[in-house]
C-alpha cells in the first residue's frame, strides 16, 4: 500500500509541472505563428510603417509590441554594419531611476526623442533577407 501512495503523490506532483509546460510550449507556438505569418505578410506586402509600445529598455536596444499586428519586436539603435539603415545620429542611454534611451535625430543636437516604458514609437517592419523572421527600425514620428 505505501509503494502505491508514492506513485501516487509523485503523479500528482509532477502533473502541475507537466502542465504548466504545456501550456508554456503552446504559448510559444502561438506567438512564433504570428511572427511567421506577419514575417510572411511584410514580405508579400513590402515594408510597412506600424506604432508600437515599448515594453523593454536596454542600452543598445528597446523591445516594442505592435499591438495591430500581435508581436513583439527588438529594435536596436546602435549603428552597425548589421544596421546601414539606422536613420537617427546616436543615442544615449541613462538607468539611474528608470531606464530612459535618448535618440538624437540630427547632427546639431536639435532634435531629440526620449524612450521610456510604455512609449508610443513608430517603427518601419520589414522581413530580413532569406529568413522567416521580422527587422525594425525606429522611424522619426513627425
Amino acid at each position: 500500500m505505501g509503494l502505491r501512495t508514492t506513485k501516487t503523490r509523485t503523479l500528482l506532483i509532477t502533473l502541475p509541472g507537466i502542465a504548466t509546460i504545456k501550456k508554456n510550449n503552446a504559448k510559444k507556438a502561438s506567438e512564433s505563428s504570428a511572427e511567421i505569418y506577419a514575417a510572411c505578410l511584410i514580405g508579400k506586402l513590402g515594408d510597412v510603417e506600424e506604432y508600437g509600445t515599448v515594453l523593454e529598455v536596454k542600452e543598445n536596444y528597446f523591445e516594442a509590441i505592435v499591438l495591430s499586428m500581435n508581436i513583439s519586436v527588438r529594435v536596436y539603435v546602435n549603428k552597425s554594419t548589421y544596421n546601414p539603415d539606422i536613420q537617427h545620429e546616436y543615442s544615449l542611454y541613462s538607468s539611474e531611476n528608470k531606464p530612459v534611451l535618448i535618440i538624437v535625430w540630427d547632427s546639431k543636437n536639435n532634435i531629440k526623442q526620449t524612450l521610456q516604458l510604455f512609449d508610443k514609437v513608430k517603427l518601419k517592419l520589414m522581413k530580413k533577407d532569406n529568413s522567416l523572421k521580422l527587422r525594425a527600425i525606429l522611424i522619426r514620428d513627425d
